[in-house]
């Protein structure tokens, strides 16, 4: 399997997914995140998240176990310079993904009774 390749880390992606990782106020605007880690990408794609791009460095994560993401995101092999530039975990698994954000609204909520009780915390 061919894999587009980034062996730069001042590629335009490299740089976006460093600003996503830094700033709440960059995931906001564009309504995208990261994730890292094999089971944590599992755990958002289970959550009906979107898979925008998966990123990986093969001398820590192998390409046959890709496959198992069953992901129509585009796929993309770092080297270690970019993984380290980009990681936020100490322990690492060599997949970071991006993803994208769910609309989440009031009006999306469903109740199982009439009068719910619901609590509301803003920026807790």
């Amino acid at each position: 399997m061919v894999f587009k390749q980034i062996s730069s880390t001042q590629n335009a992606l490299i740089k976006q997914i460093v600003l996503l990782k830094e700033k709440s106020r960059e995931r906001k605007k564009t309504g995208l995140f990261i994730v890292e880690g094999a089971r944590e990408i599992q755990l958002a794609l289970k959550g009906g998240y979107t898979l925008e791009t998966l990123l990986f460095y093969s001398e820590l994560y192998s390409e046959s176990t890709l496959k198992s993401l069953n992901t129509s995101a585009d796929i993309i092999e770092i080297n270690k310079e970019v993984y380290q530039k980009i990681a936020y975990r100490d322990t690492t698994e060599g997949i970071i993904a991006i993803i994208k954000s769910k609309k989440n609204t009031i009006s999306d909520l469903k109740f199982n009774s009439k009068n719910p009780l619901v609590l509301v915390a803003e920026a807790p």
